[in-house]
């Protein structure tokens, strides 16, 4: 079920975005994480025990809502892995809203991780999260919101690094990039900011190329994106319909760099294992992202 505060769904053509009712105020918080890689029935494993504290301490800041960018269970295919996942989340005290990773499409429907889809169990499971559907009537893991007269926009990108990318995943010509391309050109006219909300990031700076053996180079562009021309022109559309913020995760510590206008946040620290030492962003945390009018500010809260 929605929360109550969603007052409507306002539909165009194929596409469902939810309308959040407008309060007085113009000042909000939000958080986002991801990558906890939890397992189903294991009190003790690190990624259980870190996402457990993290949602604790997030209730306890109590932000307008929660962005999940992906792999929140470490074989997220079958339908029991990502409801254990799901009922880690439902203790949050705020709404919030997943992101499709790469564990996600992770193939299989029994417990075993034997036969099935993982991506059509994802859609299953947080179907009541999921209001965008295709033009055949199929539910789909990207949509939109808005929120205080700002934009948000959850994207699949968890097919990036495959080759499947052209087909399944963002890429230009498709049908989530050409719902993409009509969402930015009504949010530009709308909205006071814009966020999007990816899995695995456009571009893969610093020292987390190093831990990488899907980095692809295309005319200086390091990505992990199968296509550096799709990560090249989702890059481009940021810049031209003025995205404040893209945040994604599934490399797993803290990373906050620009590229034009646009601050680009890497947020993998909520519980799977580290890739980078402390001192260059791998710890666990959660980052806490606060809007006041014009104004925008980001600070990643460490759990330790």
């Amino acid at each position: 079920m929605l929360p109550e505060w969603i007052n409507f769904k306002e539909t165009k053509g194929s596409v469902e975005t939810l309308k959040f009712r407008q309060k007085e105020e113009n000042s909000f918080s939000f958080v986002v994480l991801g990558d906890s890689s939890i397992v189903p029935g294991c009190g003790q494993c690190q990624g259980n025990v870190v996402l457990t504290e993290l949602v604790r301490k997030i209730n306890e800041n109590k932000p307008g809502f929660v962005v999940y960018t992906g792999d929140g269970p470490e074989q997220g295919g079958p339908i029991l892995s990502l409801e254990a996942f799901r009922q880690a989340l439902d203790k949050l005290k705020v709404p919030w809203y997943p992101v499709l990773g790469n564990h996600e499409i992770i193939e299989g429907a029994a417990a075993d991780g034997g036969g099935g889809d993982g991506e059509e169990n994802y859609l299953s499971v947080f179907k009541d999260k999921l209001p965008v559907k295709d033009n055949r009537g199929k539910r789909v893991s990207y949509y939109s919101f808005n929120y205080f007269e700002c934009h948000f926009i959850v994207l699949n990108t968890a097919w990036q690094h495959r080759k499947e990318s052209g087909t399944k995943g963002l890429y230009p010509g498709g049908a989530q990039w050409e719902w993409l391309v009509s969402d930015l050109q009504g949010a530009r006219r709308a909205s006071r900011h814009i966020f999007i909300f990816t899995h695995e990031p456009p571009l893969l700076p610093g020292i987390f190329r190093l831990n990488s053996r899907f980095t692809f180079r295309d005319r200086g562009l390091n990505t992990t994106w199968n296509d550096p021309r799709a990560a090249a022109g989702f890059l481009q559309l940021c810049r031209v319909y003025g995205v404040e913020a893209v945040f994604s995760g599934h490399f797993h510590g803290y990373l906050k760099f620009k590229d034009g206008a646009t601050t680009h946040i890497i947020s993998g620290g909520a519980g799977s294992s580290l890739h980078v030492p402390a001192l260059l962003g791998g710890y666990y945390h959660y980052v806490l992202c606060t809007v006041s009018g014009e104004q925008v500010t980001w600070e990643a809260v460490r759990l330790n």
